[in-house]
């Protein structure tokens, strides 16, 4: 419990002079997380349904620019994404949004190595309503996760870890919009 803590602690954002902005959210250009730069790679809008309603809008913190899923899976150093919501979201579909992410992008073989991740990622799942926030931080062979300013213990597994983003920007993203913005193509 005291890592948890200490890793906390160290999760100090840093607003720079320079920040940008998508629909009346500000994301700074750069945080510190555990001592290491991050910079903003790029920002994205999660569209549901036909009527493309917004959901979230996704900040993808890097230690180096990435412009392919293949160049920000291969990244060893720290990540974080930032979810900003737009509007309400009822906790089951996260959690039922959560489950199909990582079964589409990871395939059956992938999903079992993750399964259990994925329960206490869902166990962790709140209600969100518009303008609450929920963080990511993948730091070496663990995810760290913030709900609504709420920190929850760290997710250790290695292969979830290191593939966690794939539900953002892998092959089957929840929309394409999204993935090109994350990957810097706004």
């Amino acid at each position: 419990m005291k890592s948890i803590f200490i890793f906390l602690a160290s999760l100090c954002l840093t607003t720079s002079l320079q920040a940008k902005e998508m629909h009346g959210f500000t994301f700074s250009d750069n945080v510190e997380l555990q001592g290491q730069n991050l910079t903003l790679n790029g920002l994205g809008v999660r569209l549901a349904t036909f009527f493309k309603v917004k959901v979230y809008v996704a900040g993808l913190y890097l230690a180096k620019p990435a412009k392919t899923e293949a160049e920000v899976v291969a990244q060893t150093q720290n990540k974080l994404i930032e979810l900003r919501f737009l509007t309400s979201v009822d906790k089951s579909k996260l959690k039922d949004a959560w489950s199909e992410g990582f079964k589409k992008n990871l395939g059956a073989d992938g999903y079992s190595k993750v399964s259990e991740a994925v329960s206490t990622l869902n166990a962790y799942m709140s209600s969100m309503n518009k303008e609450q926030i929920m963080k990511f931080a993948t730091v070496g062979d663990s995810v760290f996760v913030t709900v609504k300013g709420k920190d929850f213990p760290p997710i250790k597994n290695e292969y979830f870890a290191q593939n966690f983003l794939k539900v953002f920007i892998g092959p089957v993203p929840p929309n394409e919009e999204l993935k090109k913005g994350l990957l810097g193509a706004n």
